[in-house]
């Protein structure tokens, strides 16, 4: 053979060989994606470059999805899953967008700012109007809650504007220990920061030393004793809750308590009718006498209800009128429901997790506000 043949062969053979290899990267198969690419780039787009040449047509429709950008199936919310219990908001797919915070459908935030401010409205601090003593005080009860919350229901959301319906809501849903445990979850934290920031703007008028009145927010020692304050409360109920829980026979004890009471309120209402009416003394003595009759059983009843309670020593600020509301409220709640022990238990338990938020040191600072923005917190009742 001549050169010229020979180098005839090896050109043909090179334009075969490069002509087969571009139209074997050239084939994809059926099912893998065409990426449109740009005829005057050298570059071809990002998926290509991806796509391995030996892949299969599974993993060539997994890449189709992955290049059409197909929105991932939505995550059931949690009502879905569980009905009626706390929902979060669906979290953003941009890592920089932070999520929203995560609420309960029925106990809405709007209740625990009510509840904040209740407390701080009801606060007396050392030394200020309505409290001549250098210890705290507070006129909110237990009772006081239980008919703020049993009749306006502010940040509950039942649906329903009648409100025994609303309060059977309430407790059908709020009275289990997963859906206490989970709305205590959601709002503790929340609650204790909002105590902080209302009282940042909360005037008081202080009386330091019988001097003249000072206006003024607290400071942050104030504020701290604030919150001891309430924690110790919280943590008096909580023990109460877990202690009266306990026993049984709570209910029954009960029923005699306010069958007694309402003998003694029916004793002397005829007592002063008969008075009125100028009956003979025979019949206000007999009458007298069923009184104290009536006296002693009540006083008996609340004895016994009262050494259920934790014992006086290891309680500082629940009086025996708070005790007794306690025990009538969760001797309905065992009426109501066959499940109400559990629940009442996590109600103990759940006070003594908040009492210590409560005791934990805040750095809020105090905000000043101008003399004709001050909102005054009234002397408590």
């Amino acid at each position: 053979m001549n050169k010229s043949y020979i180098a005839s062969l090896f050109v043909v053979l090179v334009l075969a060989i490069g002509g087969g290899v571009w139209f074997f990267m050239h084939q994809t198969p059926e099912t893998t994606p065409v990426t449109e690419q740009d005829t005057d780039s050298t570059n071809s787009s990002v998926y290509t470059q991806k796509i391995p040449q030996t892949s299969s047509p599974e993993s060539s429709a997994s890449q189709e999805n992955t290049t059409q950008d197909a929105p991932a199936e939505p995550e059931a919310s949690m009502e879905e899953r569980n009905g009626m219990e706390p929902e979060s908001l669906a979290n953003s797919t941009d890592p920089a967008e932070k999520p929203e915070p995560q609420t309960d459908r029925l106990v809405r935030p709007a209740f625990i700012q009510d509840l904040a401010s209740m407390c701080l409205k009801s606060y007396l601090p050392p030394h200020s109007m309505g409290n001549a003593t250098r210890s705290p005080l507070s006129t909110l009860s237990f009772k006081k809650l239980n008919m703020h919350y049993g009749v306006d229901m502010t940040g509950l959301e039942t649906g329903t504007r009648d409100v025994m319906k609303a309060r059977d809501a309430v407790f059908s849903y709020l009275l289990t220990p997963r859906i206490m445990s989970t709305v205590y979850s959601i709002y503790a934290d929340s609650f204790v920061q909002e105590l902080s920031e209302q009282a940042t703007h909360s005037y008081y008028d202080f009386t330091p030393g019988g001097a003249a009145i000072e206006s003024r927010v607290m400071n942050a020692k104030e504020c701290q004793q604030m919150r001891e304050y309430y924690a110790e409360l919280v943590r008096e109920v909580g023990a109460t809750f877990t202690t009266l829980g306990s026993h049984e026979e709570l209910p029954e004890t009960m029923r005699r308590y306010r069958k007694a009471s309402k003998r003694v309120t029916e004793a002397y209402i005829a007592f002063a009718d008969l008075e009125a009416q100028g009956a003979s003394s025979k019949r206000l003595d007999n009458l007298s006498q069923e009184i104290k009759q009536a006296l002693g059983e009540r006083e008996h009843m609340k004895s016994v209800i009262l050494s259920m309670a934790p014992d006086a020593d290891s309680r500082s600020l629940l009086a025996h009128s708070d005790i007794l509301d306690i025990a009538n409220w969760i001797a309905r709640r065992f009426k109501g429901t066959t499940n109400a022990l559990p629940a009442i238990q996590t109600i103990g338990t759940l006070s003594q997790q908040l009492a210590g938020k409560l005791e934990q040191k805040q750095s809020i600072p105090t905000v000043a506000q101008p003399q004709t923005a001050q909102e005054t917190v009234a002397p408590a009742e």
